[in-house]
């Protein structure tokens, strides 16, 4: 059984809606399209970053804003084709990090042929006897690493520059994790087939405030309460209200900090909503 998106459940005995039911399948037309899309935008990253780092390049860096850029990109795609399975998602998303590295990887080789078909157009003699011409491009990955790298001031060789790219593959990834996590971690109608939408936020009135404490859906004494009011791209039930609370009850089983996703119905939602006008 494979569930699209996880939200919270409330309480026994809330006074609030329900969540949005958790669907059991996968929309594999939707699965398939945003894989065989997500390729297509590793393969372009990829190409695309072999040819910056000829430019650019920094240590360390580098990896990471390509990945932050992958992460966008399949974060975009999800939102535009309403899928939102985070697990086929998280394991798509690292297949889409090692295919955008292998293609830089493969890039690189080709643009190394083209420099050296290049050279030898205008010194044969010269390029057969300092220039090595790859089998492969596995020999030319090999090869590389046996010449080894520079990276500030070091010199790797063999293993370690192995290592370097492997090292390059995890912040890639991680990076690129992290973005689609922040991206698809809204709740999902499955009823429409879509994310769930900010609509509203700010700092909670004292009348609204006063309303969620009656409710004990909020600490007593709870200083400072931040609110977010998240709703379906048809405006259906439920809705969504991200509270996030600081408050000095050290005995409440809440505790001082906390957050909570609350789900209310229309007539809840008029409700909160005349405290928040007021």
């Amino acid at each position: 059984m494979s569930a699209e998106s996880r939200q919270p459940r409330q309480e026994p005995d809330t006074p609030f809606a329900l969540p949005p039911p958790l669907p059991f399948k996968i929309p594999w037309l939707k699965a398939g399209g945003w894989l065989l899309l997500s390729c297509l935008m590793a393969v372009s990253l990829g190409a695309a970053s072999a040819y910056v780092q000829g430019f650019y390049a920094p240590i360390l860096l580098a990896p990471i804003l390509w990945g932050l850029l992958l992460g966008g990109l399949l974060g975009l795609l999800a939102w535009w084709l309403g899928f939102a399975n985070r697990r086929f998602i998280f394991v798509a998303t690292l297949l889409a990090v090692v295919v955008m590295i292998h293609l830089q990887h493969f890039v690189s080789y080709q643009i190394y042929l083209q420099s050296l078909e290049a050279a030898f157009q205008k010194s044969p003699a010269a390029l057969v006897a300092h220039e090595y011409r790859p089998d492969s491009w596995w020999d030319f990955m090999k090869t590389q690493a046996e010449r080894g790298r520079s990276v500030g001031g070091w010199q790797l060789k063999n293993a370690q520059v192995w290592a370097w790219w492997v090292l390059d593959g995890i912040l890639s990834g991680t990076a690129a994790l992290i973005v689609v996590w922040q991206m698809i971690r809204l709740p999902y109608s499955t009823a429409e087939g879509a994310f769930y939408r900010e609509i509203r936020q700010g700092e909670l009135p004292k009348a609204a405030k006063s309303w969620l404490q009656k409710l004990d859906a909020l600490p007593q004494k709870s200083l400072k309460v931040t609110y977010r009011l998240l709703a379906s791209p048809q405006m259906k039930e439920p809705f969504g209200l991200e509270i996030r609370w600081e408050g000095s009850v050290k005995s409440s089983k809440q505790g001082n900090e906390g957050k909570r996703l609350l789900w209310l119905d229309r007539e809840q939602l008029r409700t909160l909503e005349t405290y928040l006008d007021h």
